[in-house]
C-alpha cells in the first residue's frame, strides 16, 4: 500500500468518526420532576418520548432526564396509584441541538377504566331496555282486557238494576243506595288510612342514618369510586330509594354525582377518604 492510500484511508476512517461523534455532542438535554396533582413528586414512573428511537425511563424519585436533537416531539408519563391511573402528554419543541432545557410533568387521573366500566354495562342496560319494552307492551295488552272486561260488568250491572227497580219498591232502592254509598265510604277511608301508613312507614326507614352510612362504607371499600347501578347490586333497595339516598349524600357534601353516558359515577368527598 503506497503512500497516498494510507493519506486517503485516514481521512475515510477520520470523517467516518467525526460523523458519529457531531450527533452526540450536538445534542440538546430535557429533564423535570413528575408531579400529581397536589404537587407531590411520584415514584416507579414511566416517562418516554418520541425520538427516533423512542426513550423510555422508569422515574425512580421522580426525576427524568433525556438527550435529544432540535424538533418537536411528544413527551408522555403514566403511573398507577391505588387503582386510579395517573397520564400525562405534553408537547414539546427544541430549536437549538444543545443547552439543558428543564421541564416537569403533572400526571392527572384518568377516567378510561370507568369508561370501560359503563361500556360493559351498555349492553346489559340494552337488554333492559328490550326487556322493558315487552313488559310495557304486556301490561299495555292486559289493561285493554281488563277495561273491556269492565265495561261488560257495568252493562250487565246497569242492566240488571234496571230490570230490580221495576220490581223492587222506591223506597227499597234508596235504601240500598245508601247502603252502597256507607260501604263505599267507610272503604275510602280505609284506603286513605292505609296509604298514609305505608307513606310514613318507607319515610321512616328512608330517613334512617344506617343506610346512609352504609353506602358511605361500601363505597370506602371501592377506593372511594362506584357506580350507581353497583349501589343498586350491592343494596336492595328500589330505584326511587336508591336516588334519594345518593341525593340526601350529595346535599351533605359527602360524595359527588359524575353524569357519564348512561350512567352516574359517584366519588367519594376527600375529607371522607381521610377519616379512615
Amino acid at each position: 500500500m503506497n503512500q497516498g492510500t494510507k493519506r486517503t484511508l485516514l481521512l475515510v476512517m477520520g470523517l467516518f468518526i467525526l460523523g458519529m461523534i457531531l450527533p452526540v455532542t450536538q445534542a440538546a438535554t430535557i429533564k423535570g420532576m413528575v408531579y400529581d396533582v397536589s404537587l407531590e413528586p411520584l415514584s416507579n414512573t414511566v416517562v418516554e418520548i418520541d425520538t427516533q428511537p423512542k426513550q423510555r425511563v422508569v422515574s425512580q424519585n421522580g426525576t427524568y432526564t433525556f438527550t435529544i436533537p432540535a424538533g418537536t416531539f411528544r413527551i408522555k408519563a403514566y403511573t398507577a396509584k391505588g387503582v386510579t391511573i395517573l397520564k400525562a402528554e405534553e408537547k414539546i419543541t427544541v430549536k437549538e441541538d444543545e443547552g439543558t432545557y428543564v421541564f416537569d410533568l403533572f400526571l392527572f387521573p384518568t377516567f378510561e377504566d370507568e369508561d370501560e366500566l359503563l361500556a360493559g354495562t351498555e349492553f346489559e342496560m340494552n337488554e333492559e331496555l328490550i326487556n322493558g319494552e315487552r313488559t310495557y307492551l304486556t301490561w299495555i295488552i292486559s289493561g285493554v282486557i281488563f277495561i273491556l272486561f269492565i265495561i261488560v260488568l257495568m252493562v250487565f250491572y246497569m242492566l240488571m238494576k234496571k230490570q230490580a227497580g221495576k220490581i223492587k219498591t222506591e223506597s227499597g232502592v234508596k235504601n240500598r243506595q245508601t247502603k252502597e254509598g256507607e260501604t263505599q265510604k267507610v272503604k275510602e277511608e280505609k284506603e286513605v288510612k292505609a296509604e298514609k301508613s305505608a307513606e310514613g312507614s318507607e319515610e321512616r326507614e328512608y330517613t334512617g342514618d344506617d343506610s346512609l352510612q352504609k353506602i358511605v362504607t361500601f363505597m370506602k371499600q371501592q377506593d372511594g369510586r362506584t357506580t350507581q347501578k353497583e349501589l343498586r347490586k350491592q343494596f336492595p333497595f328500589s330505584e326511587a330509594k336508591m336516588s334519594l339516598l345518593i341525593a340526601d349524600l350529595e346535599q351533605q357534601k359527602k360524595i359527588k354525582k359524575i353524569k357519564k353516558g348512561r350512567g352516574n359515577i359517584l366519588i367519594l368527598v376527600q375529607k371522607e377518604q381521610k377519616k379512615e
